[in-house]
């Protein structure tokens, strides 16, 4: 569990956020407006986004090639999970087990550094 720490759960969080804010700025409505495809530039990167489901896969083209899963709650983005930490910390080439992030994420929880919202899902408790 090394591998992870808080400082990118924050960093995921924080990305997330921005991305979302960006698609919300391009499309009235992502999820009903949004081309199945599509790119953007945000800061100096240009970033692909795939729709699927309930949300976004967002893609970096510049290396590292980072992944922002945002599969749920894209109302909300502050909201994080093992997947979306699992797809994050791997494009940035770390290798952790999906187990050790969901015990990561269950212990922040317990810290009360992490809002439970239910099925294995939490947001982040934002600091007063």
């Amino acid at each position: 569990m090394s591998q992870i720490n808080f400082g990118h759960v924050k960093n995921f969080v924080a990305l997330q956020a921005k991305l979302i804010a960006e698609l919300n700025r391009c499309f009235a409505s992502p999820l009903q407006d949004a081309p199945k495809r599509g790119r953007f530039k945000l800061s100096e990167y240009t970033w692909c986004f795939k729709k699927h489901g309930m949300g976004f896969r967002f893609l970096r083209l510049q290396s590292p090639r980072i992944i922002i899963e945002a599969h749920e709650y894209l109302s909300n983005s502050g909201v994080i999970d093992a997947w979306r930490m699992l797809l994050y910390l791997e494009s940035l080439g770390l290798k952790p087990e999906a187990e050790l992030i969901d015990l990561y994420l269950y212990e922040q929880c317990r810290a009360g550094l992490l809002f439970p919202l239910g099925s294995r899902s939490y947001e982040l408790v934002p600091l007063e």
